[in-house]
């Protein structure tokens, strides 16, 4: 394989195969022009390659990390020329192959919020977002949209927001290597537990 990778996003099991989606230079060996890579298993061993997804629409702009659920795919476009501004989008697929046209869902408003986390908790499809500094947002979908819930702060946690589910037990974790138990209900997603290293 040639180019760059990292992070890995929208990791999913569809029609017998494993989609594996990961941050991908395809013209060079250094970061730059990000899009998402497209491997598939069927054994979470052998992996073969797939062309690229989520191409940059020019070269101002990069495409993030993100995730997918249910065939919806959330992702960061990055403005990196000029005045940063980051932006959510999504779009759609049946098959992890073809996609929709892309839509923004949630519009800039910080500066460098990114990295959406689809999730499905009690019935309701939520969006973690990293904001910035140690500052995280829940969206809640209704009507197709994303509406804000709340936000919240995790002691030295930054970038990469996830929820594990663990039985009737949330816990939110970041890159930082550290977790937090977390409770979430109408008021949105709250941490109930101090800092606890994740490895």
């Amino acid at each position: 394989s040639f180019g760059w990778i990292n992070d890995p996003n929208g990791l999913h099991y569809r029609d017998g195969l494993y989609h594996m989606y990961y941050q991908y230079n395809p013209v060079s060996k250094k970061w730059n022009n990000m899009s998402w890579g497209h491997a598939v298993s069927k054994d979470l061993v052998s992996f073969e390659e797939k062309d690229p997804v989520f191409l940059p629409k020019d070269d101002s702009r990069v495409i993030f990390s993100g995730s997918a659920l249910d065939g919806e795919f959330a992702y960061t476009v990055a403005n990196i020329k000029g005045e940063r501004s980051f932006y959510q989008e999504r779009c759609y697929s049946k098959d992890g192959f073809n996609f929709s046209p892309s839509e923004v869902i949630i519009p800039n408003y910080v500066s460098d919020e990114r990295d959406p986390r689809l999730f499905s908790y009690k019935g309701k499809k939520y969006l973690l977002l990293w904001e910035q500094k140690n500052r995280f947002a829940l969206y809640v979908e209704k009507y197709g949209f994303y509406e804000i819930i709340n936000t919240f702060e995790a002691q030295d946690a930054w970038e990469c927001p996830d929820i594990y589910i663990l039985g009737d037990r949330l816990f939110f974790t970041s890159a930082d290597g550290f977790y937090f138990e977390a409770k979430l209900d109408d008021s949105g997603l709250s941490l109930i537990s101090e800092r606890k290293e994740l490895y």
